[in-house]
This record gives structure tokens, sequence and C-alpha cells, in this order.
């Protein structure tokens, strides 16, 4: 098959799967599916609009608002929202603007975050869309809820709305999709093979595979098995942080000590580890709210601190109940361990289990957190 009818293939197929989807909203629609059509020029305060459960192109969760549609794709490390007309067809998120309050269970703090414009390049076929690097890797499903509100939409019968959803991490989409004259300059970008590392084109012609609509290259089919087990992991990372300078970069952040990937505007607590916000230190180069998300726990520098609890850490024990490692009861093996990291306190049942806490403090630190909050 010629170069000029494998493109025409691409072309054809991928606008057959968009027309699918198209039909599968219509007939969903059609057969009595919750709507939040609203009367054109209105959308009430507090609006939530209901989540369609059809198939979408980035594997995203799908609220309707008046004439648009509103695909809301959570990734571990990055959460993404792409614009829909009323027939699904993709509309560019230029000149949109927004934010997204994340609310945990369990904290009762909320926590706002601005929603920065994600251009892409012309005639890549990758849709532009409003994103917020925030690491949720962490937070189990249906364990936050998402309230958007979003301004500047391109409607002038919808020019602002609000939508809640109930978090889940997307699944993308993952396609294999035949190389055009186009993927030259995408393969020369990427150099290497995004799971072996290989240089492309050292074990024959590349692999090129869509997640979502985005391209990636592999140096062989037997690196595809990873791709379709974790997708998000193969994304490219940090897209925020390639859109223009945030508004709000000489604003005072707030960042936790223990997950550097939380910025918010206002002083409180962690939602991940409860523990209370600090000043965040601007490095060169970083904007406010974004590239920290791609690296967490790189700033977590500090060592622990390994001693035996005393009775003044009894109150702290007997809300903890069991060890953060093990989960056997505190006590149940003599003394427990405590163990100090930037002012923040966990309880171990034994020295034995200080090595995995000192692997990953973070995790550890949440964890014990989560048992002080009975969960």
């Amino acid at each position: 098959m010629s170069k000029r009818n494998r493109s025409t293939t691409l072309v054809i197929a991928l606008i057959t799967a968009l027309s699918v989807w198209a039909m599968a909203a219509t007939d969903a629609s059609a057969q009595g599916m919750p709507s939040a059509q609203q009367h054109p020029g209105h959308s009430p305060a507090g609006m939530t609009a209901p989540t369609a459960l059809q198939p979408t192109p980035h594997g995203g969760q799908l609220s309707v608002a008046g004439p648009l549609r509103f695909e809301v794709v959570y990734l571990p490390q990055e959460t993404r929202v792409y614009l829909y007309d009323a027939s699904n067809r993709p509309m560019s998120a230029r000149g949109a603007a927004g934010q997204v309050a994340l609310t945990v269970r369990g904290y009762e703090k909320v926590y706002r975050y601005p929603l920065a414009y994600v251009a892409t390049q012309a005639g890549s076929g990758i849709q532009d869309h409003l994103a917020l690097a925030v690491n949720v890797s962490r937070i189990k499903n249906g364990d936050m809820t998402a309230a958007f509100e979003l301004t500047n939409l391109p409607s002038r019968h919808l020019p602002g709305t609000r939508f809640t959803q109930t978090f889940a991490l997307s699944s993308l989409p993952v396609t294999v999709a035949p190389l055009t004259e186009a993927d030259r300059a995408g393969i020369a970008r990427q150099k290497v093979c995004a799971v072996r590392g290989s240089q492309l084109g050292s074990m024959g012609t590349p692999v090129k595979v869509l997640l979502g609509d985005q391209p990636i290259y592999l140096c062989c089919k037997g690196c595809l098995g990873k791709v379709q087990k974790n997708p998000a992991a193969y994304l490219p990372k940090a897209t925020p942080a390639q859109s223009a300078q945030s508004t709000q970069a000489m604003q005072p952040i707030w960042t936790c000590s223990m997950h550097p990937q939380i910025k918010v505007a206002t002083q409180g607590r962690c939602p991940i580890c409860g523990m209370n916000l600090i000043p965040a230190k601007r490095g060169a180069g970083a904007h406010a709210g974004h590239t920290a998300a791609t690296q967490p726990g790189t700033a977590m520098t500090n060592k622990i601190a390994v001693s035996s609890a005393t009775s003044a850490d009894q109150a702290a024990i007997a809300q903890q109940r069991v060890c953060a490692v093990s989960g056997s009861r505190l006590g149940g093996m003599g003394t427990p361990v405590k163990v100090t990291m930037n002012g923040q306190s966990l309880f171990l049942c034994c020295k034995g289990c200080v090595g995995k806490v000192e692997k990953d403090p973070a995790g550890y630190v949440a964890k014990a957190a989560q048992l002080r909050a009975g969960r």
C-alpha cells in the first residue's frame, strides 16, 4: 500500500471513529439519558452537568451544558478539559479560561487551581485543550469531586458554565496507526522508544501508537503491551508547562513539604496528608502551579528522624492504631517506633519497617494520615 493510500486510510478511520462516537451520544440522548440542556444564554450558578457514559475520544468523562460538551481526562499527573459542540465535533479551547475546585473526601478544605490553555501544533491532529498539572495518583476513584468553572467559551449562547464530576482516573484509548510522511518530525523529536529508550529505527521501522489523539513512537511491536497496560505512563509529560506563563506567577503560592505537587493560592492543609501548607520556593524556569506535578516527591530532601515513642505520643498512637507499614497493632511488638520528617510524625510497630518508609516517605505519611482519619 502506498504512503498516500495509508494516509487516506488513517483519515477515514479517524472520521469513522468520531462519527460512531457522535451517533452513540445522539442515541443515548434519544433513549432518555439525563441532560443539562439550558435555554440559550442561561447557565445557572452551581449547575451540575450529568456525566455521559458513552466512549469518548480521549477516554474521559463527558459532561453536557447547553450547546457544548466537555470531556475531562483525569491522568495521574495531569487533568485535561476538551471542548466539543452539540454534534460532538472538536472545538478549539483557545481564549477559554477557568478553574477547578477539588474536594477530597475526609477534608473540609477546597483547593482551587487555574486551568491553562495548551496549544498544539497545526496539522498534528492533536486537539488543543485546557489543563492542570496536579498529582492525583494517590486519590482513589470516587474519593474526590471536581467542580469546574469555565469562562470565555466559544459559544454566544453559553459564554460560561459550571459542572461537577466525581473523580475517576481515565483510561486512554490505545490505537496502533500507520506511519505517514508527517511522522518524520515527531520521530526526530522523540528520538528514542517511549518504552525501552532505544534509538528509534534501530530495530526497523518505528511503531506509531495513538494515546487518545496524541502519537508516541516505539522501537517495535514488542513494546506495545506495556503501553496498553498503562498508557498514561507513556504520555508526554508536563504539557501545561508548555503553555503561556501563568498570570498568577507573582501571587503567593502554598505547597506541601511532603507533596510538592500541591500548589494553591491560599494557606491551608494538604489534601493528601493533612499537613500545614508552607510558602513555595519559586525555582528558575518553573511556572506556578505547573511543573512540580511532573516530578512528585523530588523536593523531599529532608532526612527522617527515628526514635522510640514516649508517653507524650500516646494520644497520637491511639489515633493511628496500627503500623503504617505492616498494619500490625501498635504496641503489639513492644514500644512503637516514631518516625518524624518535616514536622510530621508517624508510628511503626518495629524498626524493621523503617527501611520501607525511607524508600517512600511521602507514601507512608499519607497512609498514616488516612489511618488517623479512620480510613
